[in-house]
């Protein structure tokens, strides 16, 4: 504020946030900066105006203050007494009292003085602004005139009586303001109550709200195996709206409808939400007004997310309310659930466990296949030639005849065999259903082997991926191995099997001298990787990948060093650890190494894994192989795990 101001109102710009609310294409979540709000009239005055122009007057109905200095103020048993007994406004909660601190709270907007300390005078203004949520009313020492002359570096005090309109929960947890100097003068607080509106406006269509607390909903999937979550967005300007998240809901349902699945499966519509406030590691420190969509309603007894870790950040929810369409459907969707399978079956690659479970034949096929290997030298070499010959052959269906009756009729009687693991979470129905769509050819494939004498030219260079590209960074290293890395991760999503993202990175402080970070001894401060920059982002293919799961932040080779890695296998009890990304012999072996100390069997992928060159990648294959794990190619893993 300006020198000499009384009051101050803060504005948004309605249409701005609304259009953001209303922009849906993909649902992704992003925060793009804090949004936390610091009240202007306790921030250090950037204006100045005439050298020590008298101030405003302090409230006539403030108590007196017999020394005038910062301890006696705060000190004060008056303001405290006057704090203790001030009424709490109708139609809110108080969530503190008498502190020696304002708030630095979410949506500031504006603030007023007051002549005496006034709760409710304060509340009714509150109640008549659009987004106002919560109010601060607070005993402030200002000075007289302004101390911005060495004649009048530290005047005289007056009592203001201030109250502070907020557009977001005010709590003692960012009640931490505790006040500034303006010069020689020292402005500080006491008194310091803080009211919450208990009322929130229900949005039309819904019915609600639900108080969750500091709890959000974690939703399962429902009893018919379909994934109800449908996204979510990050308000960072402006008061707490419910309607913002009322209004991405319907939003997303006008682009969805208008954009319809190319497979046939129904439109999934936004039917619930979920909105509170996120915060970063303290209440002082807001990221905005989370808005969580979904397709079908969940009960309170579903707000079991009471935060997360990312990293070293821990990410946590107060605030939260649930919101229910009171026209849509909230039934478990099986039509959605059978194409949800569907999609599952084709990445997991289980048409073969589909044609069993229906009961489906292959045909007897009978291939001959010759082949004939020309010499070309006189260098002669034994090797193994293996020819493959794959048949495809319409399915045919087993034929039941129970008394004529239609096979449809006779569902009971398919094949017994056990349901892979992803799909393990839908019903026998479902699972059913979904294969119809799916299982319409069985292919036969079989291989023949036998020895062969094979003459090679000795001037032949067989030329891997690593030999083709010049690998002189992680990045390049990545991008030789990503598309191995998207196959794995495809078939770890299909399988329902845990992903864990890790991200290395550096802060400004471990790149600034003296440097207490042994990597960075190491390569300096000019060879490390920065966080924020464009070296420290994932690899522009990967990053859709890790957007739903969780994400370690590390600043050493070893991943488990000093993060949640640990926690998190722990959390799933894990007992194998797949490796794979850049660089082999760095970050991967080490980290690969580290989770075989530590009890777990470990894979280290070697098609999903680069390094600078193929010497030192081979050589960090090698040197994990020989002591601490298997190395297996991508299909040799993906095998494997599908044997078991």
């Amino acid at each position: 504020m300006e020198v000499g101001v009384t009051a101050q109102v803060v504005t948004y710009s309605t249409q701005s946030i609304v259009a953001e609310a209303t922009s849906v294409t993909s649902v992704t979540v992003s925060v793009d900066d804090v949004a936390t709000t610091t009240d202007p009239s306790d921030r250090r005055l950037a204006k100045r105006s005439t050298s020590c122009a008298t101030q405003p007057a302090g409230a006539t109905g403030a108590p007196t203050v017999s020394t005038d200095t910062p301890s006696a103020f705060v000190s004060n048993a008056a303001f405290a007494s006057v704090a203790s007994a001030a009424a709490t406004p109708t139609g809110y909660d108080q969530t503190f009292v008498n502190l020696a601190a304002s708030n630095n709270a979410y949506g500031y907007m504006g603030y007023t003085t007051l002549q005496t300390y006034d709760t409710q005078s304060c509340a009714t203004k509150c109640d008549k602004m659009n987004g106002c949520m919560a109010v601060n009313v607070y005993f402030e020492r200002d000075p007289s005139v302004n101390p911005d002359n060495a004649d009048c570096a530290n005047p005289s005090s007056v009592t203001m009586i201030k109250c502070v309109f907020w557009g977001g929960p005010v709590s003692s947890a960012n009640a931490n303001n505790a006040g500034q100097w303006r010069d020689s003068f020292q402005v500080v607080i006491a008194g310091s109550n803080g009211y919450v509106n208990k009322t929130l406006a229900t949005p039309s269509g819904y019915t609600g709200p639900v108080y969750l607390g500091s709890a959000a909903i974690n939703a399962p999937y429902d009893s018919q195996g379909y994934n109800t979550y449908m996204g979510a967005k990050v308000f960072t300007s402006g008061p707490f709206n419910v309607q913002l998240c009322a209004d991405y809901c319907t939003a997303q349902n006008v682009y969805n409808l208008a954009h319809p699945a190319s497979n046939g499966a129904p439109v999934q519509t936004c039917q619930f939400f979920n909105t509170y406030i996120l915060y970063n590691n303290t209440p002082s420190n807001t990221q905005g007004q989370y808005c969580a969509i979904y397709s079908e309603s969940w009960s309170s007894s579903y707000a079991t997310n009471t935060g997360q870790y990312r990293g070293t950040d821990h990410f946590m929810i107060d605030y939260s309310y649930s919101f229910t369409n009171s026209t849509g459907m909230v039934s478990p969707n099986k039509n959605g659930a059978v194409h949800q399978a569907s999609i599952d079956i084709t990445y997991a690659t289980l048409q073969t466990y589909c044609s069993t479970l229906l009961g489906y034949a292959t045909p007897l096929a009978t291939v001959t296949s010759t082949t004939t290997i020309t010499p070309v030298l006189t260098s002669t070499n034994t090797e193994l030639a293996t020819a493959t010959v794959t048949v495809t052959v319409a399915a045919q269906k087993k034929r039941w005849d129970f008394g004529g009756k239609p096979y449809a009729a006779n569902q009971k009687r398919q094949t017994a065999v056990s349901t892979p693991a992803v799909l393990t979470k839908y019903p026998a129905t479902v699972v059913s259903s979904a294969c119809q769509l799916v299982a319409t050819a069985v292919i036969s494939t079989s291989t023949i082997t036998a020895i062969a004498s094979i003459t090679a030219s000795p001037s032949v260079t067989y030329v891997t991926e690593y030999d083709t590209a010049t690998l002189t960074t992680s990045v390049t290293a990545a991008a030789v191995a990503r598309y191995h890395i998207k196959q794995l991760h495809s078939y770890f999503e299909a399988s329902a099997r845990p992903i864990i993202f890790t991200q290395h990175g550096h802060t400004k402080e471990e790149l600034t001298p003296p440097f207490t970070n042994q990597l960075v001894r190491r390569w300096g401060p000019n060879g490390s990787i920065a966080k924020g920059s464009i070296d420290w982002e994932l690899v522009p293919e990967l990053v859709t990948l890790a957007e739903n799961a969780p994400r370690v932040h590390k600043n050493t080779y070893d991943a488990f060093l000093n993060t949640d890695l640990a926690a998190l296998l722990e959390e799933r009890t894990i007992e194998r650890v797949v490796v794979c990304g850049v660089m082999t012999d760095c970050c991967c072996d080490t980290t690969g190494r580290s989770a075989f100390n530590r009890g777990y069997e470990t894979w280290l992928v070697s098609d999903a894994c680069g390094s600078a060159n193929k010497t030192q990648h081979e050589a960090g294959l090698q040197g994990f192989g020989f002591a601490f794990g298997d190395v297996l190619t991508t299909a040799e893993a993906t095998q494997k795990l599908k044997a078991e």
